[in-house]
């Protein structure tokens, strides 16, 4: 079983404190619901790239179902940061 990876300790994992910490000072330019382009911009993607995620359903946990498409800002960087360490 030499395949098998460990899982990250909690110290390797992104924890809601650290994103909540992170935008204490953006608020403004990145309220708690962004838009997609927004989203795409505070994790460094393209925003046809984060949409073809959601459409393959990433995220539907902190993105609304409907259009145009609403992320949950803190939410949505804690998945996306956390989602190749579970």
């Amino acid at each position: 079983m030499d395949h098998i990876e460990e899982l990250p300790k909690a110290s390797d994992r992104i924890r809601m404190r650290n994103v909540e910490g992170a935008f204490k000072d953006y608020d403004a330019k990145y309220p708690p619901i962004v838009s997609l382009a927004q989203g795409a911009e505070i994790v460094g993607i393209k925003p046809s790239t984060l949409k073809r995620k959601i459409s393959e359903g990433y995220f539907k946990d902190c993105v609304s179902a409907r259009k145009p498409v609403r992320i949950l800002r803190n939410k949505f960087v804690l998945a996306f940061f956390n989602q190749n360490k579970q």
